[in-house]
């Protein structure tokens, strides 16, 4: 007895196969020509030992005619459900990471709750998600993203699969894991083997760049007139006698554009010149960094607040604003200055790509003489470091060795900008007291091994040799799909119907691998509409 599709009669041949993934699977069935089109969507029937085994909503995909020996055929290609999976769009953030490293509590979701929302958007009901792990807390942006895309992104992340059962469910399957090719007594073909996958030397879980937080001294600069920053002792309208006596109006500045570049940054914009303690220029010493940093724009641009958090008004953890702090003349009428360190509350900005702080007014240091000199002034701010060679920023990384592995494997990297490693290199005191750089810094890197450790796992359990097995079965059989069991396909003509399964491999010539599948994905996402093959 041949398959069923409504519209479609005098079947001849027939085949159908079934496959992993968010691509829907492939039936072709021959007919004699025929009057009467068939109906766009319907079921696919096909009859086995056990029962019908019903595919529902399967779409006509393709249709055309030749003429053979036998005379003229009609080819008509379906679809299985999944076909409705090209379309629609899913919304929402979710596990967003906090400013110390953790996940926001109202946006944590596990990757079970992330799959049935994805497959909700899909309309899907009545799935199993319980292959995939509790644990993990992956970042996800879904900006009207294709939620069949984002499901298979988080499968691949886990080391699972996109399973349509025989019973119209989709099942979410650990990779490899399922049962035995069902022993029928019926079997004409039997192949087992063995699959060794390609492995990688290393599985490298990269993270997003390091963030410091480190307190640096800083120069008065000025405004040059080419609009270069440099310190106020190479300005080229420097004063003869110096800037002791010049602000705030700067009247000894002979240029009336040079005074009024005086005014605006002269003894108010303040620059990281080194690390504090250290007092020479190009001298950085990051707290927690092992990569060399000679010059500023390895830090630049600076964040805009620190790493340690404070609680916002809505409950929010939140970067506490940078601190300046320091000595300073505060405009007495003794003259005297600060006679210990202190914090600047308020009246500056701090100009990120720069690694400037700029003062609503001059802030200066009084002399024996009262002339003003450049204030003491210091800047405790988060960061990232940039590479010299490369200019590429440092990034938190997990490596881990993959047993087995070929000599010169490469090393597979996996990027989750979610995981961050924060480096307190310059925590500040709860007193109010001055920062200082610590020589043992605290970061969150011990954390973070564990989740990449979570996320790398999965990976490297789908890069054990599997023992694989190809099936013929003489009749129709309702064999199912699993993690393991990759491929069923039903065919039946002339000589009868046939069905075939594979274990940990698959047989389908026309159906390109799973994981080419997933790649052409990615690149006809890369390029847009219209790329790739379906």
């Amino acid at each position: 007895m041949p398959c069923t599709f409504p519209g479609l009669s005098q079947i001849t041949r027939w085949s159908f196969t079934l496959a992993h993934g968010i691509s829907p699977s492939l039936a072709t069935i021959e007919v004699v020509p025929q009057g009467q089109l068939p109906a766009e969507v319907g079921d696919l029937v096909i009859p086995t030992a056990s029962g019908p085994v019903v595919f529902r909503d399967c779409a006509i995909d393709r249709a055309s005619i030749r003429r053979s020996a036998e005379g003229w055929i009609v080819s008509v290609g379906l679809h299985d459900r999944r076909w409705r999976w090209q379309y629609g769009a899913i919304t929402g953030r979710y596990n967003i990471p906090t400013a110390d490293g953790q996940v926001e509590p109202a946006t944590s979701q596990s990757p079970r709750q992330l799959a049935t929302r994805l497959l909700t958007a899909l309309g899907e009901t009545g799935f199993a998600v319980d292959g995939l792990p509790e644990g993990p807390r992956p970042e996800v942006c879904w900006d009207h993203a294709s939620p069949a895309v984002e499901l298979d992104r988080l499968c691949e992340l886990l080391g699972c699969r996109v399973v349509l059962g025989l019973d119209n469910r989709v099942t979410l399957c650990r990779v490899g894991v399922g049962g035995a090719l069902p022993a029928l007594g019926v079997e004409r073909r039997w192949t087992v083997g063995v699959d060794p996958p390609v492995r990688p030397g290393e599985i490298e879980v990269v993270g997003a760049p390091t963030l410091f937080q480190t307190r640096f001294r800083l120069e008065a600069v000025g405004e040059e007139r080419t609009g270069a920053v440099v310190p106020v002792e190479s300005l080229s309208y420097r004063p003869a006698a110096g800037w002791g006596s010049a602000p705030p109006l700067f009247g000894n500045v002979t240029s009336l554009a040079d005074r009024q570049r005086a005014q605006r940054s002269v003894f108010r914009w303040y620059r990281i010149r080194c690390t504090a303690p250290d007092n020479s220029d190009g001298v950085f010493r990051i707290p927690g960094c092992d990569v060399a940093v000679t010059a500023l724009w390895q830090l630049l641009p600076l964040r805009s607040g620190l790493v340690q958090v404070e609680t916002n008004a809505g409950g929010f953890a939140q970067p506490r604003r940078p601190v300046v702090e320091g000595r300073w003349y505060p405009g007495g009428a003794d003259g005297q200055n600060h006679s210990e360190s202190r914090r600047m509350a308020r009246g500056w900005r701090l100009d990120r790509q720069r690694g400037v702080i700029e003062l609503a007014e001059p802030v200066v240091l009084r002399d024996a003489n009262q002339r003003c000199e450049p204030a003491e002034l210091y800047l405790t701010v988060a960061h990232e470091v940039r590479r010299s060679d490369d200019r590429q920023p440092v990034r938190y990384v997990r490596r881990r060795t993959v047993a087995g592995s070929p000599a010169g494997a490469g090393v597979w990297s996996v990027r989750r900008d979610e995981l961050e490693e924060i480096v307190l290199g310059a925590p500040l005191t709860e007193s109010g007291g001055p920062t200082q750089n610590s020589a043992t810094p605290q970061r969150n890197t011990a954390d973070l091994h564990q989740r990449a450790d979570s996320l790398a796992s999965p990976l490297e359990q789908g890069l054990v040799p599997a023992s694989t097995a190809d099936v013929e079965y003489v009749g129709l059989h309702a064999v199912a799909v699993d993690g393991a069991i990759q491929q069923v396909q039903w065919s039946e003509g002339l000589e009868g119907g046939v069905t075939r399964a594979s274990r940990n491999s698959e047989f389908a010539t026309r159906l390109k691998p799973h994981a080419h599948r997933r790649l052409w994905r990615r690149l006809a996402q890369q390029a847009g509409p219209g790329t790739g093959p379906g």
